[in-house]
């Protein structure tokens, strides 16, 4: 199966995962006078199942980024995204202000990078986040994993 197959794989297993969870969080007590709508038994089983196939795909597309040295492509991009979180929250506004706790007079703030500096280097960030996630792109249409998905009967 190619990679970009693989990751659609990961996102429904999942969701698979997270809703084996939450009945299994949510039907392991019944009144002793009711039958057990699941077997917690089945539903632990079958979460576990469902975690061994999501770690394989994710053992094997790692593998396949490592091997082709996309993994350190993989990680800018995470690095990227916090520095853009962090780039969220820097104050851009200069001036003067006249509110403080400690004194009436108006204080002058002044900023080493402004708004539209700030959002240029946002735009650049956001840019080569989005050329190396075309190159993952396709990457993941034209390379291979191992993994099969079984035919559903």
């Amino acid at each position: 199966m190619k990679i970009s197959k693989g990751l659609k794989e990961l996102k429904k297993l999942k969701n698979k995962a997270s809703t084996l969870s939450s009945k299994i969080q949510r039907h392991n007590k019944t009144m002793s006078l009711n039958t057990p709508q699941y077997s917690m038994t089945e539903l632990i089983k079958e979460y576990h199942e469902t975690l061994d196939t999501i770690l394989t795909i994710k053992t094997q597309i790692m593998e396949a980024n490592v091997a082709s040295g996309n993994y350190k492509a993989i990680l800018r991009i995470s690095e990227l995204k916090g520095l853009l979180r962090a780039f969220g929250s820097v104050d851009t506004e200069g001036g003067f202000d006249e509110r403080t706790m400690y004194s009436t007079e108006k204080i002058e703030y002044k900023v080493q990078i402004d708004t539209k500096q700030m959002e240029v280097l946002k735009k650049e960030i956001e840019e080569e986040i989005e050329t190396i996630l075309d190159t993952l792109d396709e990457f993941n249409a034209k390379t291979s994993i191992e993994y099969k998905v079984e035919a559903k009967a």
